[in-house]
């Protein structure tokens, strides 16, 4: 069969009409906090058109003074690409709100740069509540934030795609959060300095065939399943009687527990093959909750004692 048409567009500063073709388009807009280089207006209008992956590629450019656009619109566009591009060394915030962006299944921020060590802020609000997320080789000093129009109760989980490294992510609804997220890696290593779905957040699922590395501690997260996952996961949690972690099928999962009891015991640890333990205090260790696991201590103050109970016999 011969293959779909597709469009090629840029965006100008001028009006924009766009109506898309049976394939699947890619329109280039900017935001700029330059106004000469500002092409996607409020006045644009924006059709994907029939294509099941049309796609806006935005990229952002900030000189400093940050950029804030609300207004502008498409639909039947599936996918929203979004690179911010810092030229300024200050720290400051790029915000979009695409509650008119309609039609959207994804929303990814990728390729985002920093320039300097103070961190930039990526503020995307008004996404449609269902559609995926995704993070793509953003600088470890962006933070981005995503915020759908979900609302108390009715998003149970939601999914976040991960390629390569990245800095502080935060997903929200209009409420409370998700109880769950799902984290599919793919392409390369993913990494996140943070993550956290909003106040809910209670259960991370892991998959897809490259390592994940978070390095913030996950202090809401009571169940980790990695099982989905065949690469190595790199997590930190807080040790307590409900947490239930199961790492992946690789062999050099590592979980640091930090430690506020006195004695651990009733979780459940299985399948990651390091177990880092951060002590404040004495602490006594019940080994048989760590399935298959080496435990070493992970730091913390190196003069408190830990003591093995249920150690297997060599």
């Amino acid at each position: 069969l011969p293959a779909l048409p597709r469009l090629r567009i840029s965006l100008t500063a001028k009006l924009d009409s766009i109506g898309g073709s049976t394939g699947d388009d890619t329109i280039a807009a900017v935001f700029s906090d330059t106004t000469a280089d500002e092409t996607w207006n409020i006045t644009d209008t924006i059709d994907g058109g029939a294509g099941d992956a049309d796609a806006i590629n935005l990229s952002v450019i900030n000189d400093g003074t940050g950029v804030t656009r609300t207004g502008q619109s498409s639909k039947n566009v599936e996918i929203l690409n979004i690179q911010v591009i810092d030229a300024d060394t200050a720290g400051t915030t790029v915000a979009f709100t695409t509650t008119s962006v309609v039609g959207e299944t994804q929303v990814w921020a990728r390729n985002g740069n920093v320039v300097g060590s103070n961190k930039d802020t990526l503020n995307v609000t008004g996404i449609t509540d269902g559609a995926a997320l995704g993070v793509e080789s953003n600088s470890t000093n962006l933070n981005i934030n995503f915020t759908t129009t979900g609302t108390a109760g009715s998003g149970d989980s939601i999914t976040l795609n991960a390629i390569g490294a990245n800095g502080a992510v935060t997903i929200n609804d209009s409420s409370d959060g998700y109880a769950t997220l799902n984290v599919a890696t793919s392409g390369s290593k993913a990494s996140f300095t943070s993550l956290s779905a909003g106040t809910d957040f209670r259960t991370l699922k892991v998959t897809g065939d490259q390592a994940l590395s978070i390095t913030g501690n996950l202090s809401s997260v009571t169940t980790i399943d990695a099982s989905g996952s065949t690469g190595a996961v790199t997590l930190q949690a807080n040790a307590g009687s409900t947490l239930a972690a199961t790492g992946s099928s690789a062999t050099s999962d590592v979980l640091t527990l930090n430690v506020a009891n006195t004695v651990i015991s009733g979780m459940s640890v299985s399948a990651f093959e390091t177990v880092g333990l951060v002590v404040t205090q004495d602490v006594s260790v019940n080994s048989e909750l760590f399935t298959g696991a080496t435990v070493v201590s992970g730091g913390g103050d190196e003069t408190k004692a830990l003591t093995y109970t249920n150690v297997a016999a060599n």
